[in-house]
């Protein structure tokens, strides 16, 4: 080994990995492999139901027509359910916090 070996910084030593890596798999996770691509989509559903319930910003009926609108129709009955979860938590949560102000 050489004198200028030894005093070079690991890193430079070291590959660096691409700095694209995590966004390659995201897409792989959410778009390119059907069963947690379908996760995420049910979690966001989930999510949205919630939040529009909790927020008041449109109203139920609505919100569910543009989900029939634009989901797919084998997986129509599903995105229902998961967006009803949804504006099912919101209900749960406001039950548990008046037992809690009791």
């Amino acid at each position: 080994m050489t004198e200028a070996s030894l005093s070079a910084p690991v890193t430079e030593r070291q590959p660096k990995p691409p700095t694209n890596s995590i966004f390659r798999h995201a897409i792989y996770v959410v778009a390119d492999n059907p069963v947690t691509g379908l996760a995420f989509a049910l979690f966001v559903l989930i999510a949205l139901g919630a939040l529009v319930a909790l927020s008041g910003i449109c109203d139920r009926k609505r919100i569910e027509q543009a989900v029939r609108a634009e989901a797919p129709r084998s997986f129509l009955d599903l995105n229902l359910d998961a967006l009803k979860a949804g504006f099912a938590l919101h209900t749960q949560s406001n039950t548990t916090a008046a037992k809690v102000e009791a």
